[in-house]
């Protein structure tokens, strides 16, 4: 027993060596070694560590992001505790565009759809032409069921992107629309995106249109992309047994 205590002893005095005089960097190094492992628990604790020494916003960024990994943050101590280290970073660059859209992201995550619109509105005064801003705003109010602002967000980003950067903006309108119900509004967008750039389409998108052209009661269309869906090698997001005999 006394030999083990000793061992123990001499165990904890080396652990204390190895990471004893160590810089930011090389916490951040080790953070990054145990994250790629997927030990995000072990990486977060690193990722503080060289964030509290060197004070460097994407330090706190990745030790709250690998914490929010590991523990379940709709857990009120987890969530205050990610966001505690979220507003540390956020204090190192104030109206820095990433923190506050890094925030606002963690909100929506969260389901804290007011907070998370707070920043966003923050983040869009400050810089009108910051485009994912106006797409998470768009998201969010439709999953408030704020169809109209929704849209005008989901517009004003449109707005403000070359035609090569469309495809993503109504792709990601599509989704929202879709996951809320709103069948018309997401089918309209997934047009868009197919009149931009056709078959060149994310393969999935056929499914959602067939979807949302189904639960509009228009059998041709949502047999049309239902085929097309097949094609592409997607599961349907209908019951593929329904679809079939709806499109004999």
């Amino acid at each position: 027993m006394k030999c083990l205590i000793v061992y123990t002893l001499i165990f904890i005095s080396l652990s204390s060596c190895i990471h004893k005089n160590k810089t930011g960097k090389q916490y951040y190094e080790i953070a990054e070694k145990y994250y790629q492992n997927g030990r995000a628990k072990k990486a977060s604790y690193y990722y503080y560590k060289a964030a509290e020494m060197d004070k460097k916003y994407d330090y706190y960024v990745k030790a709250a992001q690998s914490y929010s990994l590991s523990h379940n943050i709709f857990q009120l101590k987890h969530f205050e505790r990610t966001l505690q280290i979220l507003n540390k970073s956020f204090q190192l660059v104030p109206w820095n565009k990433e923190a506050l859209y890094e925030r606002a992201q963690f909100f929506e995550y969260c389901t804290k759809y007011n907070q998370a619109i707070v920043d966003l509105d923050s983040l869009i005064s400050k810089y009108p032409s910051y485009v994912e801003g106006y797409k998470l705003k768009g998201k969010i109010l439709i999953f408030q069921r704020d169809l109209r602002n929704g849209l005008a967000a989901f517009d004003n980003a449109i707005s403000k992107v070359s035609r090569k950067d469309l495809q993503l903006i109504y792709n990601y309108k599509g989704f929202s629309c879709h996951q809320k119900g709103y069948w018309r509004e997401s089918a309209n967008a997934y047009q868009q995106e197919l009149k931009l750039v056709g078959d060149s389409c994310f393969g999935s998108n056929y499914c959602y249109l067939s979807s949302a052209y189904y639960n509009l009661g228009i059998k041709d269309s949502s047999c049309f992309y239902f085929k097309k869906c097949a094609i592409n090698k997607y599961p349907a997001l209908n019951s593929k047994e329904e679809m079939v005999k709806l499109c004999d």
